[in-house]
């Protein structure tokens, strides 16, 4: 199944990611409980559809997941606005592959700012030089040539 995202929705990621990156944000915030209220609610805001695909999805039940539109670790939020119900298959998995590549990429990217370790005081020292010369292993130094 081809992965379709919403252009809006992923704008709204790449800003967000953007902006974690800038601020240097790896640890996600803090997750409130999902009580059914509380996805009626979101469920309620979204109509009812699917925040990957648009097709309509069940309120409750093993079928659907509320989850971050924007990951925390990508710097979301943990309100209502950034949470909405998603088909636990195969929407959930393509969204939560896709989300695992950037939080792993904004990582790399972490990293790559972080200062240097400082190199270590102790040197290797190099082999000593041979003045020995290597010795032949034996073989014809002429070539044969066979026809």
């Amino acid at each position: 199944m081809a992965e379709m995202i919403d252009p809006a929705f992923k704008r709204r990621q790449f800003l967000a990611l953007k902006e974690a990156a800038d601020q240097g944000k790896l640890l996600p915030a803090r997750r409130r409980a999902m009580s059914k209220g509380r996805k009626a609610r979101i469920w309620r805001d979204h109509d009812g559809k699917c925040v990957q695909c648009g097709d309509d999805v069940a309120p409750y039940g093993p079928t659907v997941v509320y989850d971050h539109e924007i990951p925390l670790e990508l710097g979301g939020s943990d309100d209502d606005g950034n949470i909405g119900p998603i088909h636990k298959s195969p929407c959930d998995q393509i969204k939560t592959s896709n989300d695992l590549k950037r939080i792993a990429k904004m990582r790399r990217q972490a990293k790559m700012d972080l200062p240097r370790e400082e190199p270590s005081r102790f040197q290797s020292r190099p082999f000593p030089k041979s003045t020995r010369k290597l010795e032949s292993r034996g073989f014809d130094k002429r070539r044969r040539v066979t026809a």
